[in-house]
């Protein structure tokens, strides 16, 4: 009987879900300039309300992942929107209201991060739950609406603003505040399939035991605090140190920068296994697909591009710390491989992109200068005599660093058209 009901208005909800935490992340770090002007805010107060935001998105994630499955996924999802639209509100009210507009500006910022955690934690799994052919590509289509939510909001908020002047957000903020209220009341009403049947929910202490839940959380925060960083602060630098009007700071900055993430998910979902995906990285990021080129991989993934890797990492900082600072690498990087044995589980000595390239069968193709002192050419050289799989390499006689294809540009180009069309 479950599977004769529809999701569709599930799903569409969960798009306006994404859409509405795109607003309260996107919305206020337009006006970042303007509150600077209006309430005579220090640069120190306006990043406190990106960290406010931040932290209190954060800490919601940590905590509702206890409390949702007890609560239930609808109750939790409808507060969210609440939650999202009061915070909102309270944006456009709360300074005119408070002595101290700052903190009525902090307590808004505050209430909405909540909402927009509890956002952050519930959509995916509601989308997860719901029946698709395919769900990587559902996943895919379902985060770029996040990216289009922040296209409209500063693209509407960037033409309401040149139309009604910018003196007039706070009405904007709470006209705003009526998607995430509507949505509450969508999610009152779809069906939601059960995320986690019963009995089968992990315990919080051994989730945070589990090394691979460290990792996938360190790079939430890395990752969640670029992403937030670029997209709020965009605006205001392109305003202060650009000297660009604020419409062109915020189509130019934030707005493209969403742009350019939404197209790429947009094409995750409806291209996923049909195009090949070739692995490619410069630096650390070439030793990272080499190390990684061993890993099970789905067919679509058809071969390494390694631009001036390392073949390990014990090797690469032994080189650097002779090259630069004339001391023994005994006992600093001993130390340092001592640590990584102990927190992380790996030894720098015996994790290699040469061991790697040894057990992959894809194809490689190793790009590197003759002329670079960071990563020595020796490295791509060993790192070539060590790969299984099919195999070029070009050396660009006293390339720097990183500079191959600028050097020999041509030559560059033919090689990697070739190796991209075997």
């Amino acid at each position: 009987m479950q599977s004769r009901i529809s999701y569709r208005g599930t799903v569409y909800a969960c798009y306006v879900g994404y859409i509405t935490q795109a607003v309260v992340n996107n919305f206020l770090p337009l006006l970042f300039v303007t509150l600077q002007t209006s309430y005579s805010l220090s640069l120190s107060q306006i990043t406190l309300l990106v960290t406010a935001n931040f932290l209190t998105q954060l800490l919601t994630d940590l905590v509702s992942a206890k409390y949702v499955d007890k609560i239930g996924y609808r109750p939790a999802v409808v507060a969210a929107h609440v939650l999202c639209s009061l915070g909102l509100l309270g944006v456009g009210i709360l300074p005119g209201l408070l002595p101290r507009p700052y903190v009525g500006l902090l307590l808004s910022v505050i209430v909405y991060a909540v909402g927009g955690g509890l956002i952050e934690v519930l959509i995916s799994p509601i989308v997860e739950a719901c029946p698709a052919e395919n769900k990587s590509a559902a996943m895919s289509l379902l985060h770029s609406f996040y990216c289009w939510g922040s296209v409209g909001a500063i693209a509407l908020s960037t033409a309401f603003f040149a139309a009604f002047g910018r003196e007039n957000w706070p009405v904007l903020s709470m006209l705003w505040a009526v998607i995430p209220a509507l949505n509450a009341v969508a999610f009152s009403r779809v069906p939601i399939r059960q995320v986690v049947e019963a009995g089968e929910e992990m315990p919080m202490r051994a989730l945070f035991r589990s090394g691979l839940f460290r990792v996938l959380a360190l790079l939430m925060v890395c990752a969640g605090a670029s992403e937030l960083a670029m997209s709020q602060w965009a605006s205001a630098f392109a305003e202060e140190a650009l000297h660009v009007s604020k419409t062109v700071g915020d189509l130019a900055g934030p707005c493209f920068f969403a742009v350019l993430m939404g197209v790429a998910r947009v094409l995750h979902a409806k291209l996923a296994g049909r195009l090949p995906i070739f692995l490619e990285g410069l630096s650390m990021g070439a030793a990272t697909v080499m190390m990684a080129s061993e890993l099970p991989m789905p067919p679509s993934v058809v071969g390494v591009i390694a631009d001036c890797g390392y073949n390990s990492a014990w090797d690469e900082m032994r080189h650097c710390i002779h090259r630069w600072y004339h001391v023994p690498a005994f006992p600093v990087l001993n130390l340092t491989n001592l640590l990584c044995r102990l927190l992380a589980k790996y030894d720098l000595r015996t994790v290699t992109s040469a061991q790697a390239l040894a057990n992959s069968p894809l194809p490689l193709l190793l790009i590197h200068g003759t002329g670079d002192d960071f990563v020595p050419a020796d490295m791509s050289q060993e790192n070539y005599a060590a790969a299984a799989g099919e195999k070029r390499m070009i050396l660009v006689e006293g390339a720097t660093h990183g500079i191959s294809y600028l050097v020999e540009e041509e030559r560059c180009r033919r090689e990697l058209l070739a190796f991209v069309d075997q």
